[in-house]
């Protein structure tokens, strides 16, 4: 059996965990084992250049930080800092890195979970509904300068204003969709406004204008919750099916 190159012992990981199950690393492995290994290669004819040996010193150090893990990580590890590179002279190897943990906690019993199967009965106006939209979309556009109503397709950004006067206000641009019939919620870049529909309709291409609406779930967060907040709407471009 080959003796091994280094005593991965010697490589210095220093840890601070972090919030959200992630911890910060500085890795230092001393110039001693960079030494042994780079004589290795030379020694095997594998000489590297500068490069290449980074990636093997990288390689044995992160193989070593997995390895002294007590839970496996999710993902892989984030370099920060900048990219790693060869020290000068006899200096040492560092770099420092973010890894995640499996957060360690009890599953409980599936016994405790409801499940629901949403059901949506069809109708007859539902499939008509469909059956128009899709032939809206797959149909030609063209810009109008009519003012928006049902079945227009609009381009348009959205500045949304948190009530902590603190925080920066959300900006969306280029969101584009369909403007749907009363009560029914419109649907911009995959995100669903319940209110904002009826906000649009009679403005023109290049109105700018204030509206109150209830925000998309998704992108609900601190400062910006579900209830009814302030934004500046820019109508770039209104098109006809």
């Amino acid at each position: 059996m080959q003796t091994p190159v280094i005593d991965t012992n010697e490589i210095i990981i220093e840890a601070e965990d972090l919030p959200s199950f992630d911890s910060r690393l500085q890795i230092t492995m001393p110039s001693s084992c960079i030494k042994k290994i780079s004589a290795r290669l030379i020694e095997g004819g594998m000489q590297q250049t500068d490069d290449q040996l980074v990636q093997i010193l990288l390689k044995v150090c992160v193989d070593e930080v997995f390895a002294r893990q007590d839970r496996p990580s999710v993902w892989s590890p984030s370099f920060t800092g900048g990219k790693p590179v060869l020290p000068e002279g006899d200096g040492d190897f560092c770099f420092e890195m973010m890894i995640d943990q499996i957060p360690d906690f009890d599953v409980p019993p599936f016994s405790d979970f409801t499940i629901r199967r949403p059901q949506l009965q069809i109708s007859e106006d539902l499939i008509q509904q469909e059956l128009h939209l899709q032939c809206l979309e797959s149909g030609s556009h063209e810009a109008t300068d009519a003012p928006i109503s049902v079945d227009h397709r609009v381009t348009i950004d959205i500045e949304i204003f948190s009530d902590d006067t603190e925080r920066d206000p959300i900006s969306l641009n280029g969101l584009v969709g369909r403007v749907p019939h009363a009560g029914q919620p419109i649907v911009l870049n995959g995100l669903k406004f319940n209110d904002l529909s009826q906000a649009l309709l009679a403005h023109t291409t290049g109105d700018v204008f204030e509206a109150e609406i209830s925000l998309p779930h998704v992108i609900q967060t601190d400062g910006f919750s579900a209830e009814r907040h302030r934004t500046n709407i820019t109508i770039h471009k209104i098109e006809v099916s």
